[in-house]
């Protein structure tokens, strides 16, 4: 992949910068390279939907116009209509503008597939993920059979788990399960949750933690 200008972020390549998102990558062993993945928005913009009542105006394709100009302060750029309810629109005022719109931390999202659970990969994996508000993640194995999920070079539930934990992640959805577990998600799932929320014994956790120093 071709990443665009160093953005200050070493080792986390950016591939993508929308302007109200940003794509970044790690390379992580799977036999072959693989690329897991960060989105992340440098803020996110929130519509007071009980003001956009009040004010009796209709939501539609105006909100997406008006966060656009108000993320890159060009609302200067032109007047902003709004859809009324009972049809007809509304030009907005500044006012009005910066009521509806509350502007609160930006989300990460994290995507991970297809790797080991080794110290190269988790030197590439953690800046990465580093406070992701959800990690989706594969979880191909139970901890029970980690040989054959090294062997494979993929993820145990559990390891999926304590590597969210470490990302300090908010949330952490598991997929990608061997079909040798087939009817069995709940195991997986629970299995990822337990060490995410460090519930499972504290002696696997520390094993698995200490793969990263």
């Amino acid at each position: 992949y071709e990443p665009l200008e160093a953005d200050g972020e070493p080792g986390r390549p950016l591939l993508v910068d929308e302007g109200h998102f940003r794509v970044r990558a790690a390379i992580t062993d799977h036999r072959i390279p693989c690329l897991s993945f960060a989105m992340d928005e440098p803020t996110h913009l929130n519509i007071d939907t009980d003001l956009l009542a009040r004010e009796g105006l209709l939501p539609g394709r105006w909100l997406a116009e008006l966060k656009d100009a108000f993320r890159v302060n060009a609302l200067d750029g032109g007047p902003i209509a709004a859809d009324l309810k009972g049809g007809g629109s509304r030009v907005l005022d500044d006012e009005l503008i910066h009521r509806l719109i509350r502007v609160t931390p930006g989300q990460k999202i994290g995507y991970v597939v297809d790797t080991r659970f080794m110290p190269a990969n988790l030197d590439a994996l953690l800046p990465l993920l580093q406070g992701a508000s959800t990690i989706y993640c594969e979880a191909s194995f139970l901890d029970a059979d980690r040989d054959q999920a090294a062997m494979r070079y993929h993820l145990t539930a559990a390891e999926a788990g304590a590597i969210a934990r470490m990302a300090k992640a908010e949330q952490l959805r598991v997929f990608h399960y061997s079909s040798r577990y087939q009817g069995k998600g709940d195991r997986l799932r629970h299995e990822a949750e337990a060490a995410f929320r460090g519930r499972k014994d504290p002696g696997v956790l520390a094993e698995m933690e200490a793969k990263t120093a």
